[in-house]
């Protein structure tokens, strides 16, 4: 299929062929760079032993690791519709967690976390004027998994064994990391305010980028307003906060299927890892990445490197296999539904 060329106002046919090998350049360049923390990864590994770690990893906390990471995912389905109720009421719980698992699945194959795309898509197929609001729950959303990375941070990383060790002073970063979290909190309460005084001043920014950003920014205001207004952003805080304790609590259960010595830090350090692995989005199913950056975090705290290799492949599966999964089957289930509704209407 030929691709179309979407031209903004005032760009030529030749800056979009620019843009687009500029894109596809990236892409080639996160795939090596993939592969080479692939290879860093696993480097000196032994295999057999690996195997052998997975092999005597304890059922039963690993089977409390997976109910607590399917704990999670149903925790962000139900804030995501809590989110999606003032724009878009008709979708109900069971939907709205198909979805959701269609745009993680997205955003660990697709590059530049496309499915977040998706998942503003497929919602507002039957009314694409509410997209902007849509996308504007998806901010929020992302917007308060930004604010808990940070206070996982600040929370975690004053005491990291080497900082200690090396008797370095964490104390500036930590001011700066409970600054940032603050002046978050206040940011997204006082949105609207912000947002007034910001307003004329992008308003001036020509063409449709100016005109994109001053919607999106009314956008994001009346959401936050909606939420306010039916009392519901507590809940939503409150359900971020679950979500990041069930995440922190399924690194645990994890270690302590493989039996590895740790306290609840070295959880919230491979939480925070994995998100930073994560957002890139540069190798597809972001392998090598993850595994990198998960593996690194164990060794600061004196995991064995083979031990930390198995540690990064369950939790990989752990963390992206059931979205994937759960994708598939509700996909399935769609089009079957689809093709039944279609021969129903086509026998009338």
């Amino acid at each position: 299929m030929k691709e179309e060329f979407r031209l903004e106002p005032g760009e030529t046919k030749q800056r979009v062929v620019n843009r687009k090998g500029w894109r596809d350049l990236l892409r080639v360049l996160g795939i090596l760079l993939g592969l080479f923390l692939l290879w860093a990864a696993f480097r000196g590994v032994d295999f057999d032993v690996v195997v052998e770690s997975l092999r005597k990893a304890r059922p039963i906390w690993l089977v409390l690791s997976v109910a607590s990471v399917i704990s999670s995912l149903l925790l962000k389905t139900v804030r995501w519709w809590v989110l999606l109720r003032p724009v878009a009421p008709e979708v109900g719980l069971g939907q709205t967690f198909g979805v959701l698992m269609v745009g993680q699945a997205g955003n660990t194959l697709l590059p530049s976390r496309s499915g977040d795309v998706a998942r503003v898509v497929m919602i507002s197929s039957p009314d694409p004027q509410r997209a902007p609001a849509v996308l504007t729950g998806i901010v929020i959303e992302k917007a308060l998994d930004a604010i808990f990375f940070v206070l996982v941070a600040v929370v975690v990383l004053p005491g990291l064994p080497v900082l200690v060790a090396e008797q370095l002073d964490w104390r500036t970063p930590l001011a700066i990391g409970l600054v940032g979290l603050v002046l978050s909190i206040i940011a997204l309460m006082l949105t609207g305010v912000i947002w007034s005084r910001i307003r004329p001043l992008v308003e001036h920014v020509r063409g449709s980028l100016g005109e994109k950003l001053v919607r999106f920014g009314d956008q994001l205001v009346q959401g936050m307003e909606d939420l306010r207004q039916q009392g519901k952003f507590g809940l939503v805080l409150g359900l971020s906060l679950l979500i990041w304790l069930n995440m922190a609590g399924s690194n645990y259960l994890l270690a302590q299927a493989l039996s590895i010595p740790s306290d609840f830090r070295l959880s919230l350090l491979v939480l925070l890892l994995a998100f930073v692995a994560v957002i890139p989005g540069f190798m597809p199913g972001h392998i090598g990445v993850f595994n990198y950056f998960i593996s690194m975090g164990l060794d600061l705290f004196g995991v064995e490197p083979n031990l930390a290799a198995a540690y990064s492949v369950l939790l990989y599966f752990l963390v992206f296999i059931p979205p994937l999964l759960a994708a598939g089957i509700y996909l399935l289930i769609q089009r079957k539904t689809k093709g039944q509704t279609a021969r129903s209407e086509g026998s009338h």
